[in-house]
Order: C-alpha cells, then sequence, then structure tokens
C-alpha cells in the first residue's frame, strides 16, 4: 500500500504552499508554523504517518527531513507527532530543490510514501509502552508510584539488568536481573537491549525480552531511563508514548536535592550538570509526546493521569472481560 503526498521545500521559510496546506487539512495550527518560521526549518515535508503501531496512524503530520535521509528512504521523525513512522519510500523526481539559488526552490515534488518493511498495517492487541524520563529530584518516581498505586493491575515495569551486586532485601528477577559483566557484554553484542548505560563501573540496561514479557500480560510497560536511555530507544521500532516528568526550574531542582541531605556536594553537583543537560534535551522538538512540569503534585498527577486514562481504561476493560 503506497501513498502519494506532495513535498514542499523552501530554505530558511516555510512556503505558502506549505501553510496553506497544513492549515486546510488541520495538521497544525497557525501558532506552530509560526515558530517553524523563527526556528528557521529548511526542509519540510508533508507525509502521512504509517507507523502501523502508532497513535497517528494514518494521520497526516509535518517532518522535518534532512536531504540525506530521503535520498536513502530512512525513517524520519515527525516534528508534529514526534513518532518515527514516517519513512519516505524513494523519489520519483530526478532531483529536489533544498535551497540555493535555484528559480525551483519551494516547488511542489511528489514522493512515493510506504508502509515500514513493505508490509500492510499490523494491528497490536498489547498497550503501547511509557517511557519516563526526567532528573533527580524532579518528582518523576514519586509520581510513577501514585500510578501504580491508583491503578495496580494497569501497569508493570519491565525488569532491568545491571551487573552491580545486589543490595539486602534485593532479589533477583524482582528489582533487577543481576548478572555477570561478561553475561551483560556478550547480551550487549547480541542487539538483546533496546537501551543500556554505564553508572559509578556498573552496566544498566533494559532488554527487549522484559519488555515483551510486560507487554504478554496485557499490562501498560513502563520504562524509566536517562536521556540517552530515551535516544537509544528512540533508534528501535518499540514505539512507545515518552513522557517528560520537569521540575518547574533548575533553581528549583537544586533547592530539593540540597533538601535531601542524602549526597555530598560533588554528588550533587554532577545530578545538577545531568539535570541541566536533560532539559535541555527535552526542548528539542519531537524528542517527548508529552511534559509534565511538577510544581503542584497533584495537578502534575491529575495532568499525566489524563494523559493515559485512555490507554489505562483500555486495559482494565479487557482484564475485566477477561475474568
Amino acid at each position: 500500500s503506497r501513498f502519494l503526498f506532495d513535498l514542499y521545500f523552501k530554505r530558511k521559510a516555510i512556503s505558502k504552499e506549505l501553510y496553506d496546506y497544513c492549515i486546510k487539512e488541520s495538521i497544525a495550527d497557525k501558532s506552530l508554523i509560526a515558530q517553524w518560521k523563527k526556528q528557521g526549518y529548511e526542509n519540510l515535508c508533508c507525509l502521512r504517518c504509517i507507523q502501523p503501531r502508532d497513535t497517528n496512524f494514518g494521520k497526516k503530520c509535518v517532518c522535518r527531513v534532512p536531504k540525506e535521509k530521503l535520498e536513502e528512504g530512512k525513517v524520519v521523525e515527525c516534528v508534529h507527532c514526534g513518532c518515527r513512522g514516517c519513512s519516505v519510500h524513494s523519489l520519483l523526481t530526478r532531483h529536489v530543490i533544498f535551497g540555493g539559488h535555484d528559480d525551483d526552490v519551494g516547488k511542489s515534488f511528489v514522493a512515493e510514501v510506504t508502509y515500514l518493511s513493505n508490509m500492510a498495517p499490523i494491528h497490536y492487541s498489547t498497550p503501547r509502552p511509557v517511557v519516563f524520563s526526567g532528573p533527580s529530584g524532579s518528582g518523576k518516581s514519586t509520581l510513577i508510584t501514585k500510578l501504580f498505586k491508583e491503578y495496580p493491575t494497569a501497569f508493570a515495569y519491565s525488569i532491568s539488568h545491571t551487573t552491580r551486586s545486589s543490595r539486602p532485601g534485593e532479589q533477583n528477577g524482582i528489582e533487577y536481573h543481576f548478572v555477570t559483566r561478561n553475561d551483560m557484554e556478550r547480551m550487549l553484542i547480541n542487539d538483546e537491549f533496546l537501551e543500556s548505560t554505564e553508572f559509578s563501573g556498573n552496566l544498566y540496561g533494559t532488554s527487549k525480552k522484559s519488555v515483551e514479557d510486560v507487554a504478554k500480560t496485557g499490562k501498560i510497560c513502563i520504562l524509566d531511563v536517562d536521556k540517552q536511555g530515551v535516544k537509544n530507544i528512540k533508534k528501535t521500532d518499540l514505539n512507545p508514548t515518552y513522557i517528560y516528568i520537569s521540575p518547574p526550574s533548575y533553581e528549583v531542582l537544586e533547592k530539593r536535592l540540597r533538601g535531601r541531605q542524602t549526597e555530598n556536594e560533588s554528588a550533587i553537583v554532577k545530578r545538577l550538570q545531568e539535570a541541566k543537560e536533560a532539559m535541555e534535551f527535552s526542548k528539542e522538538s519531537g524528542v517527548y509526546h508529552h511534559i509534565v512540569v511538577n510544581d503542584n503534585f497533584d495537578v502534575a498527577y491529575n495532568f499525566l493521569k489524563d494523559l493515559l486514562i485512555k490507554e489505562i481504561d483500555e486495559v482494565v476493560k479487557h482484564q475485566n472481560a477477561a475474568h
């Protein structure tokens, strides 16, 4: 199944054709397009979202597409919906004008868009995973804990692997899968992880199997990862919902971390630097589907719950039907 769409390009400006098309098709409102203009997007195209597992499946969206990705037919990330489901299969034109002094800049070109893997859409019965990210002190863990408490049957964590030693009270396969460094490095070589990182000399990672195991239970799989984890997962075909839990400001975050009085100064400085990088990363277009600012906990929790309530209700409905 293939779709034909017009591609519109204009250097350092949004073409009138693209602007009119966006408004007509309700793809983007005027304020969003104005924002794109200020950011100076160079290569914009209008495609239909074709990732079968994405909630935006079949919807039209606007993408910023680097020239090399168009030429190679790689998956591109949507500026509008944040999914990685738009794929340019091939170009039917001999060339595409991206800028310069050519009179054809901004003209419409036809592109051929096809499903990923050239397959018809697949209908998945498992809930879409949710990837949470946010700095220490943002209240992320507390928000997730309350979700689990209010909806104990709707969510489940993927159990991560780690090479660190277990602590008193921790059980293998419950808090973590505790493995040797050799075993984990072998798994990394075999591409068994969605994401992995090293912290304080120990490896941590989320295996593909752990997420699949949660999916088989019919629950919403929760992944709690850092900035690099988000980047790594975006390279896979997992296609989760990305939610960033943000402190109201850097200053408030610093006050929270120091108020804990559980870490020395060097540890606090390190966390603050990581937080600054994470907060900057969260501002990039298309990285997260939703950003929850945790200034007032109850307000933040209700906002988070509203984001997920449709999926929660579906899970609970299926569970009740099964019983």
